[in-house]
Order: C-alpha cells, then structure tokens, then sequence
C-alpha cells in the first residue's frame, strides 16, 4: 500500500478496512466534493480516499495552490480517483462544480494568529465559506453533507467539568473578539442545519479538537503541535550552547563551563 502523505502505514490500513464499506453507500455515480482537502485534516482524508477500496466515485478536491500542493505531495499528481480544483473557497460559485452527492467542508484556516489579531477576517472566511457551500449544496443533489466543525463552540471548560458532552450548551463569549473562530463554527451549524432542513439532505457537524499526527501545525493552535515546536526549539538552543564550548568535530570536549 502506497505510503500517502506520510501517514503511518498501519493508519492507512486502517483507515482503508474502515471506510471501504462506508464507500459502498456513494453510489458508482456518485461525486464528493472536499474543501480543505489540503490542510491538516484534509490531506488525512485524501489519504484515506486513496486507498479505500469500493471507491469508484468522483471525488473534486478544492485547494488554494494546485502547483504548490503537488510540490509538496507529488504521489497524488495524476491519480485517477481525484480531480483537483484551485480557487479560494470565498469566491465558490454555487454553479462551478455539478453532480455533487456528497460534501466534506473541511476549509478553515486555523490560526491563533488570524484569530486573535484580525478576528473580522476570521469571521469573514468562515461565515463566507459556509455560505458559499451551503449554496452549492442547495444547487446540486446532494445527500448527505459533513461539516468539519471545532470543540471551540462549546467555549471555554469549567474547571468543575471533567469532561464535555455533546449535550453541553455552553458557548464562546460573545464580547471577546477572540471567540471569532468558535462563534463563526457556531453560525456554520446553523447555516447548514437550516439548509439541510430545506434541502432535505442529511447534515452532520463533527467538532474535532486535540489532533496529533503528520501534518500537524507547529505554529499553531495544536498543543501537541506547540509542545513539539518548543521542543524542537530547545534542543537546537542546546546545540547552539554545547558548540560553543565543545568542539563538535572531535569527540573531545574543550573548556565548558555550566
């Protein structure tokens, strides 16, 4: 089994075993359609599109940089099962792509420096993306739609709760502008929850948080990927100090001084 994107071999496998089923549910007709198919989580998905089995479907790929992805992750240059899309999710026309049965919207940039320092930027991207989805949803025969939400919507945990359910009707605080991105996943639910009423197609929101693997951000709002990043930083500060009291091309140490 081709190793996609560097995802471990045994994930593949079973990522594979796992959806090959589901698969069989996406009629030989069907065409899904997957936004942010080139971030964190969409090059996970892509991987596990590639190598599941009763995939005979048509899968369109929305990306930024076609080129740039390529450059990056060659092994999907040329492979049947996808065709790439390059262009901005903001400006998606509802009539661009047609045939679509299914939907992964799955683009969002997940920046705590976006967040924080141009939160209206953030709404924008979120709230302008969804809409231009929900409108592709309602101008093709969609069935079912899965909307890559975030843990965010909740807002933050009380230190008296151990855990958060799916019930749980907390909320990011309207009067912070740091709550942008929680709010505009907020908003999202609702904007495809009323579509899908209308539309009558199945609408399901996954809010995903805590990810660590391949492609996780270093620099961003990850901690495993924040706790990675300071380690790495670390250790290059120790080689930096240890070369300037040992001479690294020897195996003898010359004058260190703690």
């Amino acid at each position: 089994m081709k190793n996609y994107s560097q995802v471990p071999t045994d994930d593949l496998h079973t990522m594979a075993d796992t959806l090959s089923p589901i698969l069989k549910d996406v009629a030989a007709n069907g065409h899904i359609f997957l936004t942010g198919g080139t971030g964190f989580i969409g090059k996970w998905l892509l991987a596990a599109l590639a190598v599941a089995t009763n995939n005979s479907c048509q899968i369109s790929v929305l990306t930024r940089s076609i080129a740039g992805f390529f450059d990056a992750h060659p092994e999907y240059k040329g492979h049947t099962k996808f065709q790439f899309i390059e262009g901005d999710i903001r400006h998606l026309e509802p009539t661009s792509v047609t045939g679509i049965t299914h939907i992964i919207h799955a683009a969002t940039p997940a920046s705590a420096t976006l967040n924080l320092q141009s939160p209206n930027e953030m709404l924008d991207i979120i709230l302008t993306g969804t809409r231009r989805i929900a409108a592709l949803a309602s101008a093709n025969p969609v069935e079912k739609l899965l909307f890559l939400s975030s843990g965010a919507v909740y807002g933050p945990q009380p230190v008296s709760l151990p855990r958060i359910s799916e019930s749980y009707s907390g909320a990011p605080n309207p009067m912070m502008s740091s709550s942008a991105y929680g709010e505009g996943k907020r908003i999202s639910e609702l904007i495809f929850s009323i579509t899908a009423r209308q539309r009558k197609f199945d609408f399901v929101s996954a809010r995903a948080f805590a990810f660590l693997g391949p492609h996780l951000p270093i620099d961003g709002t990850f901690a495993a990927g924040n706790f990675c990043r300071d380690a790495i930083q670390k250790n290059v500060l120790l080689l930096r100090v240890m070369a300037r009291h040992y001479d690294l091309t020897s195996t003898r140490p010359t004058s260190f001084t703690p």
